[in-house]
């Protein structure tokens, strides 16, 4: 292992999130310190859905194919792509404790919830 590995900031900063991105992974943490056992794709397409101008199925794809891997990746949810379920982390964390992780690693961009804006 050398010291380059080290060196310099990580290349997936916060820049490199959308703010649907964003958006979506906050309201699906949202929806998953919620719930105290592992919790269906669906389900959190749903809720997410419910929340943003898209459809649950666009909604469940991103999460499958963006969303939940940038949140596994940063140790804020498990995610078992074989059985469709999620949940978050651990059982002791708090959803504050998450959106923190998420947003330091740079898979989120806010701490607070995203404003919905109508245009």
């Amino acid at each position: 292992m050398s010291s380059k590995r080290n060196a310099g900031p990580r290349s997936a900063g916060p820049s490199a999130v959308s703010y649907r991105d964003s958006h979506r992974r906050w309201f699906a943490l949202r929806h998953l310190s919620s719930r105290r056992h592992p919790t269906p794709i669906s389900e959190v397409s749903e809720y997410v859905a419910s929340h943003m101008d898209s459809s649950c199925e666009e909604i469940e794809s991103k999460l499958t194919e963006r969303d939940l891997p940038a949140l596994s990746d940063c140790n804020v949810v498990r995610y078992d792509s074989y059985t469709d379920l999620v949940c978050l982390f651990d059982d002791r964390g708090t959803f504050e404790k998450y959106v923190r992780r998420a947003a330091n690693a740079g898979a989120i961009l806010r701490l607070t919830p995203p404003r919905v804006t109508t245009d």
